[in-house]
């Protein structure tokens, strides 16, 4: 997931492969194995990579779909759903099946966005 991602991110900036690890300090051949899956960089430059790009490191390592989201912002999200969860459970099992599947028709819907 990190190399596509870098790379895409990088075309999007209009930024070379050369002027990418200008930025982080690396040699274009290594951005280019980065980007190839054929090396991983180091949490150093994945940082200055995620500064270079605006995004977080997650979203380059494919641990979230959130370019710029924040622990904070995640950490909120994740509650606010926690307690919406427990509202649900509190709900009969034929209305619980009706939000479930009003749920997965939004996310379907979002992904197409």
């Amino acid at each position: 997931m990190l190399g596509p991602r870098v790379k895409t991110l990088r075309k999007e900036m209009k930024l070379t492969q050369q002027a990418l690890g200008d930025k982080v300090g690396l040699k274009k051949a290594a951005i280019s194995q980065i980007e190839n899956g054929n090396n991983a960089p180091s949490n150093e430059v994945l940082n200055k990579m995620a500064d270079v790009f605006d995004v977080t490191a997650d979203y380059l390592l494919g641990r979230s779909e959130h370019k710029n989201l924040t622990m904070d912002e995640s950490s909120k999200i994740k509650k606010e759903m926690l307690e919406m969860a427990g509202k649900i459970e509190k709900l009969d099992s034929s209305k619980q099946e009706t939000i479930l599947n009003m749920m997965k028709n939004i996310l379907e819907q979002a992904s197409k966005l």
